[in-house]
């Protein structure tokens, strides 16, 4: 089966996005699951064990369980993606709001899409939905 890899590190944000992309899923009909991980580390180990279709990123986490949040944690994950995993989508979804993060997101090829919260719901569903279809060109 496939899966969705969530990167995010505060619950509330995680549970939610979770419970919104499992709607998407079921109301396409999709058969995929949705998993979070709260570090980059955890990310790095969830891609040794199984590659998802998509990653949902957040900009701003800790590298690793018990750390301070790093605000470009998720950009240099994305980087490091780009050269490991190149062929895995990435949509960025974050609260930081300075326009360097996105102008840095959208630099990456991985990058197909960049959010702020809250996302717009519909833009979403669409960016996810084409991407799980096999449509990563925004």
């Amino acid at each position: 089966m496939d899966y969705i890899l969530i990167v995010e590190d505060e619950m509330i944000p995680g549970d939610s996005l979770k419970l919104r992309v499992e709607g998407i899923i079921a109301a396409f009909g999709m058969d995929c699951r949705v998993e979070i991980v709260e570090t980059v580390e955890a990310a790095r180990a969830a891609l040794e064990q199984e590659h998802p279709v998509v990653i949902l990123l957040d900009i701003m986490l800790p590298k690793r369980e018990g750390e301070d949040i790093d605000w470009d944690a998720g950009i240099k994950f994305a980087r490091d993606l780009l050269k490991t995993h190149p062929g895995i989508p990435i949509i960025v979804i974050t609260g930081r709001g300075d326009d360097s993060a996105a102008e840095q997101a959208r630099q990456l090829d991985n990058v197909k899409h960049f959010f702020r919260k809250p996302m717009p719901g519909l833009d979403f569903r669409e960016a996810l939905k084409g991407i799980l279809e096999g449509k990563t060109d925004e």
